[in-house]
Order: structure tokens, then C-alpha cells, then sequence
């Protein structure tokens, strides 16, 4: 990575009065985003909101204990804290995050 500071995660928050209606559409919504997500897989969602339209990657689940990945979510703590839902959204350029994977 170029610059670090531009890779935060972001996971938006669920506004209280959309919970009801929100779990039910969030289920189908992962139930849909689950297929083809292979087993040991995940979904990470990159790009700059705004600059750039956000692009699905499906990752191993062991890009986690990546030196560059941990840094990646030790950034989202630090600016969005834990207690969000939705997928992960990192913040970087896509083509930066395609060069490193």
C-alpha cells in the first residue's frame, strides 16, 4: 500500500427504527451474497465512496492474519470503532488493493 491512511474499513450503522424490517432484508441480502462465496471465503467490498464504485472481492478467510490486512482493521477501530453491521468496506483504490493481493 501506498499510503496507509486511506485504507480504513468502514461498516455502516443500522438506524434502531429499521431493525425489524432491515434483519429480514439483510438475511435475504446475505443469503444472496453468500452464493458462490466459496467455503474458508469472505466478502470484502473496496473502493472510495464517491470517487470510485465500490468492487466485490471474495477473499480467504486467512487474508485476516495478513500483516497488511491487520493493519487494514486495527485503522476501521481506531476511526469507526467495532459495532456496525453490513460488509466490510475498505476505503482504498481498487487497483492499489487488486496489486497487493
Amino acid at each position: 500500500f501506498r499510503s496507509m491512511r486511506c485504507h480504513n474499513l468502514h461498516l455502516p450503522n443500522l438506524l434502531p427504527h429499521q431493525h425489524h424490517y432491515h434483519d429480514h432484508h439483510q438475511q435475504q441480502q446475505q443469503q444472496k451474497e453468500m452464493k458462490g462465496v466459496p467455503k474458508g471465503c469472505m466478502v470484502v467490498m473496496v473502493g472510495h465512496e464517491g470517487e470510485e464504485q465500490l468492487e466485490r472481492f471474495v477473499i480467504p478467510i486467512v487474508y485476516i492474519n495478513h500483516p497488511l490486512f491487520l493493519r487494514l482493521l486495527k485503522e476501521a477501530e481506531e476511526e469507526y470503532g467495532f459495532h456496525h453491521d453490513g460488509p466490510i468496506i475498505i476505503p482504498c483504490h481498487v487497483d492499489e488493493f487488486r496489486h497487493v493481493r
